[in-house]
């Protein structure tokens, strides 16, 4: 039993359309899911609404308006402080390290779904309108900082990078 076919240029033109079909699906598949990811990292902040929208992804609840808005420096060069806090923004999902030297907008929230602690903030680092970072923390006495998520590892700092 022998199967037999014949090519035509008819049945090569469509074959070749869809081989041509089929990566163009794939190739944007990638690119869609590449600037997805990108957009997780560059969620806009441009206002209150959408940063608190943000942490409410993480189930935060935070007060209306931030209890503080200031300006400050990443440093050029990572120390002892700035060098754990950006390993901790890895694990989330950010990197400080573009931008080094750059004046970045923090804004700081009251969270007000913490459990088993009082007081805790929410800080959230902004340049040009997007999130690069932050951290859950609690400026107590023997306090905690950790990334978003409410199961991240609450690690003691001393001192942390923020100054209340």
């Amino acid at each position: 039993m022998f199967l037999s076919f014949q090519l035509t240029r008819r049945k090569i033109v469509i074959a070749a359309a869809a081989v041509v079909l089929l990566i163009a699906v794939i190739s944007s598949s990638i690119i869609i899911g590449a600037s997805q990811l990108s957009g997780e990292k560059g969620f806009s902040a441009a206002t209150d609404e959408q940063r608190r929208a943000f942490l409410a992804r993480f189930g935060w609840e935070v007060e209306s308006t931030p209890l503080m808005q200031n300006t400050v420096i990443i440093p050029s060069e990572f120390d002892e402080v700035y060098s754990p806090y950006n390993e901790m923004q890895l694990e989330q999902g950010f990197d400080l390290t573009p931008y080094k030297g750059q004046t970045v907008s923090r804004y700081c929230y009251a969270v007000l779904n913490y459990p088993g602690a009082d007081p805790v903030m929410a800080n959230l680092l902004v340049f040009e309108g997007k999130i690069i970072g932050g951290d859950i923390d609690s400026p107590a006495l023997g306090g905690f900082m950790h990334g978003f998520e409410k199961n991240a590892l609450a690690q003691a700092v001393s001192p942390g990078p923020w100054e209340y």
